[in-house]
């Protein structure tokens, strides 16, 4: 706690040098304006930009929202590059607990500002990147294409191949590489502080097929055999598939006999009453006429459900003793005659032995 407190005091103050800086018709310059390389002035609407964006910055900071106050410093940074920006942005890194980052800004600060920077602040950031460096760890990162895309904790930090190793944070980290026309992958890498950790990629094209791992106690042997698996895989949907016939045609099967049944008491009732109304005196001709009627209806609704449940019986009969049996039942059935049905003129034949 009394860490945080100090580095909340000492970025303030350098905050605010940075911003007298800033205010100034030229701003300090940075290594590559030393060596001699162009680079374009900022206007005066851009400082003033930047100006404003430290401001917010340290306003983000006081109220502990770092991540924030981060993306302010970084904007003014990308507007007027002074090199007395990385160091408030390598303190803000610190307090994320971005090591990795906050050493390489810390590092360029130092590098860019060179004598320029005050003898107790060199010694305080010089003590800051010692602690750094032991909470840091290195990736190395190989993929079997060039120019796909490496991305680590999802920001981007290269493409294939890297220069060398990466410098990430100790602990777990989630390294991604991806590629037009390839299938992308991701997995965890865990290093610890000081080690080095090496993860190697190889990326599949679209569409190729992805090598199969076989399960524990699976027998591997080849191509040959994975083509006679998906076979067999195969084989056993078209076998379901086939094995559900009958199922429904015994529904169908099923379903129109309770129909008929139903169908059935209700022109035995209506016959019933047709019988009651012919014995019962002043019955008028038009009530008999509408019970015989209704009687007849309930008949033929019976019987035509009947008709249709014998013959979907009968087509249900006839595909379940063709279906073939299944792989499991098979063998135990192999030595068991089967059964075949016969359709004549005269009628249906079943002929087998039990």
């Amino acid at each position: 706690m009394m860490l945080r407190t100090h580095r909340s005091r000492t970025i303030r103050t350098g905050l605010h040098a940075v911003l007298l800086c800033l205010a100034l018709p030229l701003v300090t310059p940075t290594s590559a304006m030393a060596q001699g390389a162009t680079v374009a002035q900022p206007t005066k609407a851009m400082k003033d930009e930047a100006a404003t964006r430290f401001k917010k910055g340290l306003e983000l900071f006081k109220e502990a929202d770092y991540v924030a106050a981060l993306v302010e410093f970084r904007r003014a940074y990308e507007l007027v590059p002074s090199w007395q920006v990385l160091y408030n942005i390598g303190q803000v890194q610190y307090q994320l607990q971005d090591y990795a980052n906050s050493l390489q800004s810390l590092e360029r600060y130092l590098a860019e500002g060179g004598r320029q920077v005050p003898a107790t602040r060199r010694s305080e950031v010089e003590n800051d990147l010692q602690t750094l460096k032991g909470r840091i760890a290195f990736v190395e990162i190989t993929v079997n294409v060039p120019d796909a895309e490496i991305v680590v904790d999802d920001t981007l930090v290269g493409t294939s191949p890297l220069g060398k190793a990466l410098t990430v944070n100790a602990g777990r980290r989630r390294v991604g590489v991806s590629r037009e026309g390839y299938q992308p992958q991701t997995r965890v890498v865990e290093v610890a502080s000081g080690d080095t950790a090496k993860a190697s990629f190889e990326l599949l094209e679209r569409g190729a097929a992805t090598p199969a791992t076989p399960a524990p106690g699976a027998d591997s042997e080849g191509d040959g055999d994975a083509s006679s698996g998906r076979a067999r895989a195969t084989a056993q949907v078209d076998g379901n598939s086939s094995s559900r016939v009958p199922w429904i045609g015994w529904g169908i099967t099923g379903g129109l006999a309770a129909g008929a049944a139903v169908f059935g008491v209700l022109a035995l009732g209506a016959s019933s009453d047709l019988q009651d109304l012919r014995g019962t005196r002043g019955v008028s001709a038009a009530d008999l006429s509408a019970a015989s009627s209704k009687a007849t209806t309930m008949s033929v609704v019976t019987d035509a459900l009947a008709g249709a449940a014998l013959i979907a019986g009968g087509v249900s009969l006839y595909f379940t003793l063709r279906t073939p049996p299944s792989d499991s039942a098979g063998n135990a059935r192999a030595s068991s005659p089967g059964l075949q049905l016969g359709i004549s003129p005269r009628g249906a034949q079943l002929v087998g032995s039990f």
